[in-house]
Order: C-alpha cells, then sequence, then structure tokens
C-alpha cells in the first residue's frame, strides 16, 4: 500500500517550503501532507496488524480505527487529513495514487518546469488552494492587485496571452455535446460525460477583455461527478441557446470516475 522508500526519495528542504513563487511553495506543501496522511494510515493499519498478532495492547483509538474499517466506513480520524470517497478502500487507492502523482509535480517544481506542461489538477488533494497561488503568482507578474484579477478559460490557446497562463488536462464535460472549442447540442449517440482537451486558464486583470465577450455560458466545474464540491466557473463559449445548457445541467469535472 504505502512505499514509504518512495516517497523517502522526495527531498523537500525548508527553503522549498519558503520559496517565494507561491505555486511552487503549494506543491511542496501539498507533498508535505500526502506524506504525513500515508505515514498516519500505514502507522495505523501496522498497529492494527501487531494487536491481531498479539504483539501490542488494543488502545481505544485503535480500537474505533479498526471498527470503523469492519463497517466499510474511513476513519474520522483519516476523513480530518483529507475528505475523499466514503468507501476505505477507495480512498487509500486515491491517497496512493494522488501522492504518486505528486512526487511527478515536485521534480517538475525542482525542474523548473512544472508550468511549461499541461496539468491535471485532479492529481491534487486541495485544487482550489492551486488556483488560489496560481491566482497570487499572476498578480505578481502583472503586479495588479490580487482581488482585481478574473479567471478566464479557453479552449482555443489563441484566445489566451500566452504569457502567465497554463494549460489543463483531464477536465470531463457533462450536459452536452462539444464542438473542439465550444458547446454545442447533442447530435445523435453520445457518452454521458466525454473527455475534453486541452483548456487553456489564466488570472488577467479586471479591466482586460475576456477571450469570448459574448455567447458563453457560466460553468460549474467540480472536484468530481458527484457534484459535491464546486472548485469555480468558467464562462465557455456556446454555440446554440445559453437556456439549454442550464437546464440540461452543463458542468465541467476534473475527474470522470472518482
Amino acid at each position: 500500500m504505502y512505499k514509504a522508500e518512495l516517497f523517502r526519495q522526495v527531498q523537500i528542504t525548508k527553503k522549498d517550503i519558503d520559496s517565494k513563487d507561491p505555486v511552487d511553495q503549494f506543491v511542496f506543501m501539498e507533498m508535505v501532507a500526502v506524506r504525513n496522511i500515508l505515514a498516519k494510515v500505514d502507522d495505523n493499519i501496522q498497529f492494527i496488524t501487531k494487536v491481531l498478532q498479539g504483539t501490542e495492547m488494543l488502545t481505544p483509538q485503535t480500537e474505533a480505527i479498526a471498527t470503523q474499517l469492519m463497517k466499510s466506513e474511513v476513519p474520522a480520524s483519516w476523513e480530518k487529513q483529507w475528505e475523499g470517497p466514503e468507501n476505505p478502500n477507495n480512498w487509500i487507492r486515491l491517497v496512493n495514487k494522488k501522492g504518486s502523482a505528486l512526487i511527478k509535480w515536485v521534480q517538475k517544481v525542482q525542474a523548473n518546469a512544472l508550468l511549461k506542461s499541461p496539468v491535471n489538477l485532479s492529481d491534487l488533494f486541495h485544487p482550489e488552494t492551486f488556483l488560489s497561488a496560481f491566482r497570487q503568482r499572476s498578480a505578481r507578474l502583472f503586479k495588479v492587485a490580487i482581488d482585481e484579477l478574473k479567471l478566464v478559460s479557453s479552449f482555443d490557446a489563441t484566445k489566451i496571452n500566452r504569457e502567465g497562463s497554463i494549460q489543463l488536462e483531464g477536465l470531463w464535460l457533462q450536459g452536452c455535446a462539444f464542438d473542439g472549442t465550444r458547446l454545442a447540442d447533442i447530435r445523435g449517440a453520445q457518452k454521458e460525460i466525454q473527455q475534453l482537451p486541452l483548456c487553456s486558464i489564466a488570472w488577467i486583470a479586471d479591466a482586460e477583455n475576456d477571450p469570448y465577450p459574448s455567447g458563453t455560458v457560466e460553468t460549474p466545474v467540480y472536484h468530481s461527478p458527484t457534484r459535491e464540491s464546486l472548485l469555480c466557473t468558467f464562462k465557455m463559449a456556446n454555440n446554440g441557446e445559453a437556456s439549454k445548457r442550464i437546464i440540461s445541467g452543463v458542468a465541467l469535472f476534473l475527474n470522470g470516475s472518482e
């Protein structure tokens, strides 16, 4: 389950944590957090195993964790670290998956190459914090007050200035069709959820023009298809009646299955 040696190979120093780049700092802190989560879970599982083997005494805390696991529930002490799937097996699988992905994020940051290639926000435990860090980074880059920035997006990379923008991969769409750059009416058979191409996003000054001044639909971006946690909204270019998109419940997801 938990490959401690794999995470120990990722060296994060105090200098890294104190990085002046908000995005870099976020990635390092996210890595530290996931290491702590995995270490805690591993310690709990190991202690339960020792209790069953008769080499450790049962404690109230261990009993509570074991009882919740036997009920196929995520222990409350784990959920305080991160709210994920309700099933403990899925919770552990997803924590490990995100942890492994974050190792690559850290390696890219250390190579000064993170935002030079597309990123997948579903790799993160706190994508909302990443967007905030990206906003802070943009404010410094453009010398604009952070509260005078707005988030813009486009599936046509030419619509957004490359400087200060990033590309997102792995987004999914539900509620309508997509013609490559715009929302569109569904014609014929189509999967309920479809994966989208790369999407460019950026924080720009409020005074600047949006990539699409008109003909857009405010589209919610959720963490997952359960629609329980809203990340942000995108003004997506739309081909057709905006009311149809609202009625059909159009939405984007960071992941199409989790």
